[in-house]
C-alpha cells in the first residue's frame, strides 16, 4: 500500500520547547521549526523504554500509535523494538499536523512495516465542548497546571478549527482496519490532541495493551479511571509523576493466553 501523502504544506515559523509540546496544540505545532530539530515529548525515559521493550518481546502483530510527531520519540521506540519482534509486526502512525507529518513520512518511509497516515482519528464536530472542557477542569483542579482555562478553551477551538479547514481525513482508525482486517489492534499508544483521547479509547477499546500517556490532564484522565475499574484490564506499569503522568494496562485474558500471572 502507498503511503499517504501531505495535502498542504505550512510553512516552519517559530520554535517550542520540549515543556511546551506537552500540551499540544494544533495551529502552535503547525508553525514548528521541525526540520533538523527533536521533536519528541516521549523520549529517552521509562515510558520509551516500556514502549521499544513491548514492540520487541510481545508476540503482537499490529501496533497503533495515535500522535506520531515527527516520529523521533514514541515512534521510534516502537520501530526499535519491532525490528526485533520475529513476529514481525506493523506499525500505523496518525499524525494530523501537516508539517509534523511530512517529517513522519520522511524519516520511515522505507520501513515497509511502518504505515504512516496524515488523518485525524475524529471529526471536527467529535470534539467535546467548552462547557465539557471548562467542566472538567473545574471538578479536577489539580490536573490544571501552567495554561488558564481560557487558554485551553481557546485551543480546543483552534484544534476544531484547524481539522475542518484543512481538509483532513476523519475518523481513519476503522478504515486503517477495514484495510488491513485488523478486528482490534495488538497495542495501541494514545498521545493525540488533549480533547480527543476519550473518543479514541473508545474506539479501541479491546486492544490487548493500551498505553496512555497524559494521565493527569484531560486527554487520558477518564480513560485511565476507566480502564482500573475495568476487570478485563490490569495496570502494569504506572508513573503519574513522569511529566504528565502514563500508565500501561493489559487485558487480563491476554495474559492468560501467555500463561503470564497479572500482576502489577
Amino acid at each position: 500500500m502507498k503511503k499517504q501523502r501531505e495535502r498542504a504544506i505550512v510553512p516552519s515559523q517559530n520554535k517550542l520547547t520540549r515543556d511546551q509540546i506537552q500540551l499540544p496544540q494544533l495551529n502552535l505545532l503547525a508553525m514548528m521549526e521541525v526540520e533538523g530539530n527533536i521533536i519528541a515529548d516521549i523520549k529517552d525515559d521509562e515510558l520509551y523504554d516500556a514502549i521499544q521493550n513491548i514492540a520487541r518481546n510481545e508476540p503482537i502483530c499490529t501496533l497503533l500509535e495515535i500522535g506520531s510527531f515527527t516520529g523521533q520519540g514514541s515512534t521510534e521506540a516502537f520501530v526499535k523494538g519491532l525490528l526485533e519482534n520475529p513476529h514481525q509486526p506493523h506499525l500505523f502512525c496518525i499524525e494530523v499536523v501537516n508539517n509534523l507529518f511530512v517529517e513522519l513520512d520522511q524519516r520511515y518511509r522505507d520501513y515497509p512495516q511502518v504505515h504512516c497516515y496524515h488523518a485525524s482519528t475524529v471529526a471536527a464536530e467529535d470534539f467535546p465542548s467548552p462547557e465539557t472542557v471548562r467542566a472538567f477542569y473545574e471538578n479536577y483542579p489539580q490536573t490544571l497546571q501552567q495554561p488558564s482555562v481560557e487558554i485551553i478553551l481557546e485551543w480546543l477551538e483552534q484544534d476544531r478549527h484547524y481539522i475542518a479547514s484543512n481538509d483532513i481525513i476523519p475518523h481513519i482508525i476503522p478504515i486503517i482496519q477495514k484495510e488491513y482486517k485488523i478486528e482490534r489492534f495488538d497495542a495501541v499508544l494514545i498521545d493525540g490532541s488533549e480533547f480527543t483521547g476519550a473518543l479514541e479509547l473508545e474506539q479501541v477499546y479491546g486492544a490487548n495493551i493500551i498505553i496512555l500517556d497524559d494521565i493527569n490532564t484531560l486527554k487520558n484522565y477518564h480513560g485511565y479511571y476507566r480502564l482500573m475499574a475495568d476487570r478485563d484490564y490490569i495496570r502494569m506499569s504506572y508513573n503519574p509523576s513522569l511529566r504528565n503522568g502514563y500508565a500501561i494496562f493489559y487485558r487480563v485474558d491476554y495474559l492468560h493466553q501467555l500463561d503470564r500471572i497479572p500482576q502489577e
